[in-house]
């Protein structure tokens, strides 16, 4: 599943009426830090001011390569790796496949630029899966040009086993805004 025309939608509307609730009240903190730039710059994001989803939060520095290392990660997606991720590449997460996928649609998040909501199911080293939806957005130093990604997710167990991911994914709902 990708960027198509069918799964676009305007940016206010990324966050599905069943999204969980942080990632509604995340995107409306973007939509303000925005202001009246195309998106906003990485100095504007502050994770503090946003209590409720430190946690849940991420910031990926934009690599030259295409890859992306995360900078920031809440206690949540530290958990479900298993590991510290500060400065570990999407490449070296996931698996080869999984990290083509993400890859491929953050990459479209940061040329285009644009927002992007996504279900996925993950394998786990336990057996089972995990449900995890995200949203990722842009943020530039500019207010034009991307060369952070920040976002939020939140993970749904489908079994008690079902504790620390592989990095195998299946998309699951797609939504993107061109901004």
């Amino acid at each position: 599943m990708d960027f198509s025309e069918k799964h676009r939608v305007p940016i206010e509307d990324l966050t599905p009426s069943d999204a969980a609730s942080p990632h509604k009240k995340f995107l409306d903190h973007w939509l303000a830090l925005r202001r009246d730039r195309l998106m906003p710059a990485y100095s504007d994001f502050d994770p503090i001011e946003a209590p409720w989803a430190l946690p849940h939060i991420f910031v990926l520095d934009a690599l030259p390569d295409g890859d992306f290392a995360y900078r920031i990660a809440g206690a949540v997606l530290e958990d479900r790796y298993n590991r510290t991720l500060r400065g570990a590449r999407i490449s070296d997460i996931m698996q080869p496949d999984g990290a083509k996928s993400i890859l491929k649609r953050w990459g479209m998040v940061r040329d285009m630029p644009a927002g992007c909501y996504v279900v996925t199911n993950h394998a786990s080293k336990q057996g089972g899966y995990v449900t995890g939806q995200r949203l990722i957005l842009p943020l530039g130093d500019d207010g034009q040009n991307t060369n952070h990604l920040v976002g939020i997710t939140s993970f749904i167990s489908r079994s008690s086993l079902a504790l620390h991911l592989i990095g195998d994914q299946q998309v699951k709902l797609l939504k993107w805004s061109r901004l």
